[in-house]
């Protein structure tokens, strides 16, 4: 077994903000304030903008408590933001900024949560093989699927679960073309 990556992680927001996106923000934090491998985590002030301007909050610094509250604030709690990356066989200014903030701080994992564009974009570095190994994403076809057979079933007087696991897809370079080719 290979010994874990170890490292600090950032976590950003972008797209609509939503207390859907702090939970999930809120989720994360909290996972990696208590994990061996992740030695400071940050928050992404203004998304990936806060990663190109230098503009880190330290999460582990913050009061337990304030962030208990995080998935029920409303708005997006690191701040939010809808840049685009440039195609870096255009310009790279913004790639070799990001890489130079991962070494200052040793950041090893980067969690972007939210927004279609910052998905798509990921996606394609995956494909690229540029900066991300692989991602794990939320499926929004499953989940919309098994909401409509959960309603069908409610209407049928048929019982469902009281919970549900959210589906998630784990996306490489060996799938990533089958997972974009669920939003064509």
């Amino acid at each position: 077994m290979s010994e874990a990556l170890k490292g600090a992680l950032i976590i950003g927001q972008s797209g609509g903000p939503s207390s859907v996106i702090n939970s999930s923000a809120y989720g994360c934090i909290r996972t990696a304030l208590d994990a061996d491998c992740i030695t400071k985590v940050y928050g992404a002030y203004h998304g990936i903008k806060g990663v190109l301007n230098d503009e880190l909050l330290c999460m582990d610094e913050e009061d337990r408590a304030e962030l208990d509250r995080l998935p029920y604030t409303p708005s997006s709690a690191l701040g939010s933001c809808r840049y685009k990356i440039a195609d870096p066989s255009d310009n790279d200014k913004d790639y070799k900024r990001i890489l130079e903030i991962f070494e200052k701080y040793n950041v090893r994992y980067f969690f972007y949560i939210g927004g279609n564009d910052g998905t798509q974009q990921a996606l394609e570095l995956i494909k690229e093989g540029t900066i991300y190994r692989g991602s794990v994403d939320l499926n929004p076809v499953g989940t919309g699927e098994l909401m409509i057979q959960y309603a069908v079933s409610l209407c049928n007087g048929e019982s469902i679960p009281e919970s549900y696991m959210v589906p998630v897809t784990a996306v490489t370079r060996d799938n990533v073309d089958e997972y974009l080719a669920m939003y064509k």
